[in-house]
């Protein structure tokens, strides 16, 4: 059989002029393992007879790709990387966006300079590997990529790990360095007036060691949600719910400030009720004294008709005398609880709006054109809401005008009922006792008056309460649901949760309640002697701590709120500084706190070891940071074995490469030669090793491919007397060993 010829041999080159030809083939290999135990690499030719036949498509428009030099030796990669170095495909394989890949970068100075060489240090779009010996150059190359792109991240994570990992070349006034990104767009260092919008994640050298050491759940958070917020699918979500929660704690802090507000002031209409004596007893007291007067009517002889008439007439009077009641408490409510309130309004929400112009306009402005526009339109926008409250308050004061109008009329309508009535009065005999009676009933219908007054605005006032507490019980409820949306957001997004499902990295959320600072802020108020779980509820624990549970919180506070509302009755007794509004205020208090849980195999970080702990790290940020940015990282092989770099990071780089570009400085042959790097970048400084000279400048550079291979030993300066593999081979550690493997991964042998 044909199987028996090919399985002489460590590997077998197939080629088909068409991808369904081979994809049968490659099935027919991959379900029938026992027939097969060579490794396959599959081809694709055009089987051309003449030069106008070369390069075409098969029929279905598919192409072969190979990734390697133009080279009979870059040719044979394929037998070393089979899977990775050749395709079949339309378009290009494992393409990215041109604006997302860093094409060369350079070094600037004066002709006469020679540190650094001006030329282009080409970059590929997938992993470069930058090597050398000590202090060859590598750092140095890779920091001033990073700062020349994204300076203030470059600073801001040297400075958080306090390592001395700056350089100072920039000092110079001729020294710069420039950044060309493919698509054309190139940054330099000094040039502080260009837009740099784009991103990279740099990761210095010792930065993941620093991060490993440093412990603890709240460094953790922080590091998690620094990174979650580079994504920008996160980071919109993350941004709005922060605006929501913002907004909420606005209107959370208004709704609670007027729920006290409104609280005092019922206290206040209480008592003013209070102090106008018993309301019924003062409706008997007329209610006898018109008795009398009809007793002394009749005892005046008045005709049945005149009866009639006199009973029509105090009817009529009596409408116009509650109508008066009722206009009176109509305007004193509106007139205190609108009118009023809009003019508060005003007057507070003028320095609040200055205050966020004032606050967001230097952030605004930083964006050119875009941010003079928007400074205009919140001017703009402020006037516009102070003209609307005008407008209002002008709007409300008409309409009390009105009511005073109605008020008008309706005592002219009162004292024409009283003038028709007074005949009938003056009739009556014993008018002294007339007059006295009137008096009293008009004195006592003074205080009902007020009484009435009084209880239209505490009507008002409770309706109001009960609006104002479901506002801010509301704001609460927002806020909390505003957590739970940003920690579902990681749990049920495969691309914030599976860190990495191969070595079983799961990034968790979950929303958790302040304990300490809670006891803090509230418990430390309340006299704990006993158990405050009998007084307050079963969500308080036998320490006086408060007991965090998601499904039944809003409940729990909800009714802590009303027990310090009713103390007394709660048998609740405050520590000194605190009081109901005091307790209850701190009690709807922002506690929640997004936590975030990072395992391997269900074994959490905060448990591992710093090295372990490291390379988690390393792997988060690797697969969550700036999207499909560039990823820049100094010796990520710091602290971790060579079987954990071997089997570990080797593999997730490996797969990282193909979304996003990889730049790294390594001493580890394993992170090299075994990941495939497509460009390495060799350094070298004058002076470190006397038998390895440049050929001109302090630090040179050179690139090339794992497959650039030869030596010239008459060559000038170090770097150009050997390839790339003879460099690896002899920088790196283990660099021939891990050429060794490669070669012999399918028994294969140069």
């Amino acid at each position: 059989m044909l199987s028996n010829i090919f399985n002489h041999l460590p590997a077998i080159v197939l080629q088909s002029n068409n991808k369904e030809s081979i994809e049968k083939v490659a099935n027919y290999i991959a379900t029938n393992p026992s027939l097969f135990k060579s490794k396959a690499i599959f081809t694709t030719a055009s089987d051309a007879r003449c030069l106008n036949e070369y390069g075409k498509a098969d029929k279905d428009g598919n192409y072969q790709w190979i990734k390697a030099d133009p080279t009979f030796n870059g040719f044979k990669q394929i037998l070393y990387e089979p899977t990775s170095r050749v395709r079949i495909e339309k378009e290009r394989p494992e393409d990215k966006q041109d604006y997302l890949v860093i094409d060369n970068v350079r070094f600037i100075g004066k002709a006469t300079d020679l540190t650094f060489p001006q030329a282009k240090i080409e970059i590929n779009d997938k992993l470069n590997a930058i090597i050398g010996g000590k202090s060859s150059g590598k750092s140095i190359l890779l920091y001033y990529i990073a700062k020349t792109i994204d300076s203030k991240q470059v600073s801001h994570k040297i400075a958080d790990s306090k390592l001395d990992l700056a350089y100072d070349f920039e000092k110079e006034t001729e020294f710069d360095f420039e950044v060309k990104w493919k698509d054309g767009e190139t940054f330099t260092l000094k040039n502080n007036t260009q837009e740099k919008s784009r991103q990279i994640t740099y990761v210095p050298q010792m930065y993941i060691n620093y991060l490993a050491e440093k412990g603890g759940q709240s460094e953790l958070r922080k590091l998690i949600q620094e990174i979650l917020e580079q994504k920008p699918e996160f980071k919109v979500l993350y941004d709005a719910q922060v605006v929501i929660v913002t907004e909420n704690k606005v209107k959370l802090t208004a709704a609670i400030e007027t729920y006290f507000q409104i609280r005092e002031q019922l206290k206040a209409n209480a008592a003013s009720i209070r102090s106008k004596g018993d309301k019924k007893a003062r409706e008997e007291n007329i209610r006898q004294k018109n008795e009398e007067i009809d007793a002394l009517r009749k005892s005046s002889g008045f005709t049945p008709e005149e009866e009639t008439r006199y009973q029509e007439l105090r009817t009529l009077q009596s409408i116009y005398t509650s109508r008066f009641t009722n206009l009176t408490g109509f305007k004193q409510t509106y007139e205190n609880d609108y009118v009023n309130h809009l003019t508060t309004l005003k007057t507070n929400i003028g320095p609040s709006l200055n205050n966020i112009h004032i606050n967001t306009v230097a952030k605004f402005l930083r964006v050119s054109f875009l941010g003079k526009f928007i400074s205009k339109e919140i001017l703009s926008d402020n006037k516009r809401i102070n003209d609307l409250l005008d407008e209002l308050i002008a709007k409300a004061r008409r309409r009390i005008e009105k009511v005073d109008d109605l008020l008008a009329l309706n005592d002219e309508r009162l004292a024409y009922f009283r003038g028709l009535v007074s005949p009938y009065l003056q009739r009556i005999k014993n008018q002294e006792k007339l007059d006295e009676l009137n008096e009293v009933i008009s004195q006592e219908q003074i205080v009902l008056d007020e009484i009435a007054g009084f209880e239209t605005t505490r009507s008002t006032l409770l309706d109001s309460q009960v609006t104002a507490k479901k506002d801010f019980l509301k704001a609460y409820q927002n806020i909390f649901e505003s957590y739970k949306a940003i920690a579902d957001t990681v749990n049920s997004n495969p691309d914030f949760s599976n860190i990495s499902i191969e070595k079983g990295i799961i990034l968790s959320s979950k929303v958790v309640f302040n304990i300490s600072k809670f006891r803090e802020n509230i418990i430390s108020l309340i006299n704990s002697q006993g158990y405050l779980s009998s007084k307050i509820g079963t969500f308080i624990n036998g320490d006086n701590d408060f007991i965090y549970d998601e499904a039944t919180h809003l409940q729990s506070i909800e009714l802590f709120f009303e027990k310090i509302l009713n103390h007394e009755l709660s048998g609740i007794k405050f520590n000194a500084g605190g009081d109901v509004p005091t307790v209850a205020k701190k009690l709807f208090q922002d506690f929640f706190i997004v936590k975030y849980e990072l395992s391997q195999n269900q074994e959490s970080i905060l448990k591992m070891s710093p090295g372990k702990k490291g390379m988690i790290l390393l792997f988060l940020i690797l697969h969550l940071s700036n999207a499909a940015y560039p990823i820049l990282i100094d010796q990520p092989e710091d602290n971790l074995d060579n079987r954990t770099v071997y089997k570990e990071l080797k593999e997730f780089i490996k797969e990282k490469k193909i979304t996003r570009q990889i730049i790294i400085v390594t001493h580890n042959a394993n992170l090299v030669v075994p990941t495939d790097a497509e460009n390495i970048i060799i350094a070298n400084q004058n002076g470190q090793d006397n038998s390895k000279d440049n050929e001109k400048y302090r630090f040179e550079y050179i690139t090339g491919s794992l497959e650039n291979s030869f030596e010239n030993t008459s060559a000038i300066g170090i770097l150009n007397q050997m390839g790339v593999k003879e460099h690896v081979c002899d920088i790196l550690e283990g660099g021939s060993d891990a050429f060794m493997e490669r070669e012999l991964k399918y028994n294969l042998k140069e």
